[in-house]
């Protein structure tokens, strides 16, 4: 496999992901805006519900950053470029895989109490999934490697 073709695999993921997640937005919003809440939950419910979704996206990011920083960190040096993609692109899909569920968490809490709290956590993790973006300055500070190493 070439090394080009292992970049476009990266960016094809990462935006694959990121259209999935627009989509199932505007099937969401169109669904609330059209039906309302799905289930009415009580107060102490909807507070378990926000907790436990608050919770599990601040320990997610932070977690996936570190899970990625570590599989990047010990990438053998001595392999060929192609094989440090690949390996960059598993850890990348790891991350952005756990961006994607809590968001979709988010989005599916949303979905059925109509709480905009929900929608709110959902923009975040986003936010913080679009920040993830894998441009070839980032792979290449990821994975020191030399300024023209990933030039194609």
């Amino acid at each position: 496999m070439k090394t080009e073709t292992v970049y476009r695999q990266i960016k094809f993921l990462f935006f694959a992901i990121l259209t999935g997640l627009i989509f199932f937005y505007l099937v969401a919003y169109f669904f609330v805006l059209k039906n309302g809440a799905v289930i009415t939950l009580s107060m102490s419910q909807e507070a378990t519900l926000k907790s436990f979704i608050i919770i599990l996206s601040l320990l997610g990011i932070p977690a996936s950053y570190i899970f990625h920083t570590k599989k990047t960190n010990h990438i053998n040096e001595d392999l060929n470029l192609t094989q440090k993609l690949i390996q960059y692109r598993n850890s990348l899909f790891v991350k952005l895989m756990t961006f994607e569920g809590l968001a979709l968490m988010g989005l599916l809490a949303w979905l059925l109490t109509a709480n905009k709290t929900y929608l709110l956590i959902y923009a975040i993790l986003v936010v913080a999934y679009v920040i993830n973006y894998p441009g070839k300055q980032k792979i290449r500070t990821e994975l020191r490697l030399e300024e023209n190493e990933l030039d194609f």
